[in-house]
């Protein structure tokens, strides 16, 4: 066999390896439960979510920008900003169930608690007072300010007319308990973006939304996101698992694909007793996978070290790279997740 007939078949059979480990790789959804991202003392059970801010009022707010000229369109305000954030907030909280009651405070009817400029020495601690007294809550929440802007950008790139539409912003939070302690203070920025072609600037325009919708549609992304910073949250993740390398997989994947993980986790562990070392490596990276499901971090962290072990130890010709990448990237997620189980258990009182 000469050199260069030896290089072509160790690249086709790396090939070949490279193949039949990423076909034997699967993944699946779950969903799992995240810790805000500050702990809230468990004896705050409801909140009042309070609007406190003024309209926004600025320069070049809503810009359009075309191929000969730029404009801008400052007369177009959105004043139901903080109405719509709040209102998004209150219905994201309620919807989570992390705190027991959830009021939004109505200006309308009570609008003497928030504005008391003319009571002398009426701060914030009186405020906070108030309405944790009337709405029976143990904290509260206010947007304190905001502001946006628009971005409307039309292109002729000569076949085709491309449109975008950015819309931007910030969102500044407050959280007390009912003693007037200060429990977050957060400024919120993001970004929604959207982009369409055509054959005509009127057809773009039709399919992008209007500058205000979109603004409206950035305050509502804003009450729904900032939920996770002090309610822990279900959030999806994706996950691999090798559903190949023994003939007992099959089982195994028929029993979890019902929810029947406890009796898959068995035929794995089969396969990790009597298998070769692939197969351990496969096995243990399986149970990990079990054990994660079934919210055991310790015993998850332990099985995906195994696997990440073995596939280490193994050859080009019995264990991809790839392989080692995904076992050793599983392993340091799992032990992210553990570090976090602790602080999960304090926020939700276990």
């Amino acid at each position: 066999m000469t050199n260069k007939l030896k290089i072509l078949t160790i690249i086709s059979g790396c090939i070949l390896c490279m193949v039949s480990c990423v076909s034997s790789l699967e993944t699946l959804n779950l969903e799992i439960l995240k810790p805000a991202t500050i702990s809230i003392d468990p004896e705050i059970l409801s909140v009042v979510i309070v609007d406190k801010s003024e309209p926004y009022r600025d320069e070049n707010v809503h810009t359009v920008v075309m191929p000969k000229e730029t404009i801008s369109l400052d007369t177009i305000w959105v004043d139901n900003f903080s109405q719509i954030a709040v209102e998004s907030m209150s219905e994201a909280l309620k919807s989570k169930m992390f705190f027991d009651a959830v009021f939004l405070h109505d200006e309308n009817e009570e609008d003497y608690i928030i504005d008391k400029g003319y009571i002398p020495d009426y701060e914030l601690i009186d405020i906070i007072e108030d309405l944790c007294y009337i709405y029976d809550a143990q904290a509260v929440i206010f947007l304190e300010s905001y502001k946006y802007k628009t971005k409307l950008s039309l292109s002729d790139l000569g076949y085709v007319y491309y449109g975008s539409l950015d819309a931007n912003g910030s969102v500044f939070w407050k959280m007390y308990d009912q003693h007037g302690e200060l429990i977050d203070m957060f400024l919120q920025s993001d970004s929604i973006f959207w982009d369409k072609t055509g054959n005509r600037f009127a057809n773009i325009l039709q399919e992008l939304p209007e500058q205000t919708s979109a603004v409206e549609i950035l305050a509502e992304y804003f009450g729904e996101t900032y939920i996770s910073r002090i309610s822990p949250f279900w959030d999806i993740a994706s996950r691999k698992y090798f559903s190949k390398g023994h003939h007992y997989f099959e089982r195994a994947n028929s029993l979890h694909k019902i929810g029947n993980w406890d009796e898959a986790a068995k035929v794995w562990y089969y396969v990790y007793e009597s298998g070769n070392p692939p197969q351990k490596a496969k096995a243990a990276f399986n149970i990990a996978l079990s054990y994660e499901v079934r919210g055991n971090f310790d015993e998850a962290v332990a099985w995906s070290e195994i696997s990440y072990k073995l596939f280490r130890k193994m050859g080009a010709f019995r264990s991809s790279n790839y392989e080692k990448i995904i076992s050793y990237h599983y392993y340091f997620l799992l032990n992210e997740r553990q570090q976090q189980k602790d602080k999960l258990d304090e926020q939700i009182g276990m």
